[in-house]
């Protein structure tokens, strides 16, 4: 356990929001082994209603979702527990989507076909305080290391952390 990167010295917990529930469940099964998956909604709403009581480290949001999308759910959930890391999860955006959801306070900004991989290391990142883009967004070109390190915000999260 000691030599294991995803695990400090609680279990993360973690609550997963997607309204394709075939997905939300593997998110699950990816992150279970190592993490607490602390609950699995369908829609933003209940995201947002949900927060305060399951108290999760990280939050992954599917950016659309019915009742509340996730960039709105994103800044609720900011709004109720604002320590909680925020990983948004898309099937196929660009770099003007992942600029939104860091300067919404994202920790993360995942494209689903990069999983289920991506979403263990964007976990880890997010607890160690770092930004992670979408490895896919890098390959096809949208984005360079460059214009990730420039996304708004992270130079005052860089200072706030140091």
């Amino acid at each position: 356990m000691a030599n294991n990167p995803i695990r400090a010295t609680r279990r993360i917990r973690i609550l997963i929001a997607d309204d394709h529930l075939p997905f939300a469940e593997r998110c699950r099964g990816i992150l279970e082994p190592e993490c607490e998956v602390v609950g699995v909604l369908a829609d933003g709403y209940k995201l947002a209603q949900s927060v305060a009581a399951l108290k999760p480290d990280v939050v992954v949001i599917d950016m659309s979702m019915p009742e509340l999308n996730g960039f709105d759910a994103g800044e609720q959930v900011k709004a109720t527990k604002p320590d909680a890391k925020t990983i948004y999860m898309t099937l196929a955006s660009g770099l003007d989507e992942a600029q939104e959801a860091f300067q919404r306070g994202a920790s993360a900004f995942v494209i689903k076909r990069g999983f289920p991989e991506e979403l263990r290391i964007a976990v880890r990142r997010a607890m160690r305080g770092e930004l992670h883009l979408s490895f896919s967004l890098l390959e096809k070109g949208q984005a360079s290391e460059r214009s990730y390190y420039l996304l708004p915000g992270r130079r005052e999260r860089q200072r706030a952390l140091a």
